[in-house]
């Protein structure tokens, strides 16, 4: 879309800013916002190793790129609840951060280690690429080849992101809106794009119910949401949006 011309032809004028609403697994009808942060980026790397010795380097070679995560996918419910507890919280566990998941590839002429990795904020994956280079480095076959370049992470503005909460809270009240101090680990977002062109925010929606069973989780298998948040979540963005207008004026 960036590329086609989308923001040159939108509208007349230059865009000055721009928004974007997710869901998320906060209590149905609330808002998270997320000034100065977002969602990680990533980056891809594979390994090629030959010879006799290749699928045994390779297993180690995983074990010791994997050992590099600071943080896990959460497989319960109680590690998930961890997860959005640890997001909220200031200079938490999440505030820096790697996730790496690698996969082992063995064949005839050796093996292949294929890898993706997130990470908090961006500029670890230059730290991490060199840690790469070196742990392959020790591995006489080894042939290492990263993506280009990371994808970006997704950088909400602070300033329009307090602007966002301040105009919920005082519609919506003051328990509408978190404040989120960390970027969740898994998951990243294209709308990141976007923010490198135009200033703007995403905010999440809360749509989790759990007293009906609707965990609210984005991309869980088990993912349901209370639809009564949608008609929320349009009459408080098309107010803000409004109201950005009105400040834009």
């Amino acid at each position: 879309m960036i590329a086609s011309g989308v923001l040159e032809r939108t509208l007349p004028q230059e865009i000055e800013e721009i928004y974007a609403l997710h869901c998320g697994p906060f209590p149905v009808g609330t808002f998270a916002v997320m000034p100065g942060l977002g969602l990680p980026g990533q980056d891809h790397f594979h390994v090629e190793l030959t010879g006799p010795e290749a699928v045994a380097d390779a297993q180690r070679f995983v074990a010791l790129v994997d050992g590099w995560s600071t943080v896990e996918y959460p497989q319960t419910p109680e590690q998930y609840a961890r997860i959005v507890h640890d997001i909220r919280t200031p200079d938490g566990p999440l505030a820096r951060f790697v996730f790496i998941r690698s996969r082992l590839t063995a064949g005839p002429d050796g093996a292949v280690v294929r890898a993706s990795l997130r990470a908090w904020p961006d500029s670890r994956y230059a730290e991490i690429r060199d840690a790469v280079r070196t742990a392959a480095a020790s591995l006489p076959s080894a042939r290492v080849d990263f993506a280009c370049e990371p994808f970006p992470a997704m950088v909400c503005s602070p300033e329009l992101s307090e602007a966002a909460a301040t105009y919920l809270r005082g519609t919506l009240g003051d328990d509408a809106v978190t404040v989120l101090h960390a970027a969740f680990p898994f998951n990243g977002e294209d709308f990141a794009l976007f923010l490198r062109e135009v200033p703007g925010a995403m905010l999440f929606l809360g749509v989790a119910n759990p007293e009906a069973g609707l965990n609210g989780t984005p991309h869980a298998p088990d993912f349901a949401a209370d639809e009564r948040a949608l008609g929320i979540g349009v009459r408080a963005m098309a107010g803000f949006l409004t109201s950005r207008l009105a400040t834009l004026a």
